[in-house]
């Protein structure tokens, strides 16, 4: 179900489908950065395409905070990138089911970085929790006709944090696919030994391995486990 509802990110990539002729060679990484970007997951999720965050750019980002009240940010918080990396993530014959991001914190700037990306997220799941309400108290006969398409015992958009294979992540999940735009999840993953922090917006396609919320929801919990078991596996003790 596709509600129509303004877009939230304006940075929500255009969707193509993943053909392997893009770059997904992560041997000529970094170590800290070969030991955090996965070539392939559960279910046969792989690496289509890695590149550099950016040549030159400066070694910082900003977080955007907004309201349900004005299109301008409310706030803007720095966080450091070292060095970055983007990720994308197929399933064989789909479009992308993850955009990642694998940011590498300034020295000594990972726990503030870290802090201030969890407090972002928890704003957001907040602000879309109360969007959410209000659109669906403005519109009658709306939740009726969307029941069928929430995941069951779950309310419109959740939010977890939790650790699995001795990693912290934090993510929101909107439990009805196309609520207010093409991510359905997004999901922080912390790896204090590298100082990395990864960021996965997992999206909706047209052309997809899942064809409802609880097919989703399933491959979420794939994702995280498979990707943490991978930092696990590949864990490099700080010198």
């Amino acid at each position: 179900m596709k509600l129509k509802y303004p877009i939230i990110h304006a940075f929500l990539l255009s969707f193509i489908v993943a053909c392997s002729a893009q770059s997904s060679d992560t041997s000529d990484l970094p170590d800290e950065f070969k030991n955090t970007i996965p070539v392939e997951m559960k279910g046969d999720l792989k690496l289509i395409e890695v590149e550099n965050r950016c040549i030159g750019c400066k070694p910082w980002r900003y977080i955007e905070y907004h309201s349900n009240e004005s299109d301008k940010p409310i706030k803007k918080e720095k966080v450091t990138v070292q060095v970055g990396y983007r990720a994308m993530y197929a399933y064989p014959g789909t479009e992308y089911f993850s955009n990642t991001k694998i940011e590498k914190s300034s020295n000594g700037k990972y726990e503030q970085d870290k802090n201030i990306v969890i407090e972002a997220i928890i704003h957001e799941y907040n602000r879309r929790k109360e969007r959410i309400a209000t659109y669906l108290n403005k519109t009658p006969g709306l939740k009726e006709k969307m029941e069928p398409y929430r995941a069951k015992g779950k309310d419109y958009i959740t939010l977890e944090q939790e650790t699995i294979n001795g990693y912290e992540y934090i993510s929101y999940t909107e439990n009805v696919i196309g609520l207010l735009g093409n991510t359905i999840s997004q999901v922080h993953i912390f790896v204090p030994e590298n100082e990395i922090i990864i960021t996965a917006y997992l999206l909706r396609q047209e052309k997809s391995k899942f064809k409802g919320i609880e097919e989703f929801l399933l491959l979420k919990s794939d994702f995280i486990e498979s990707y943490t078991r991978f930092l696990k596996n590949n864990r490099v003790s700080k010198s």
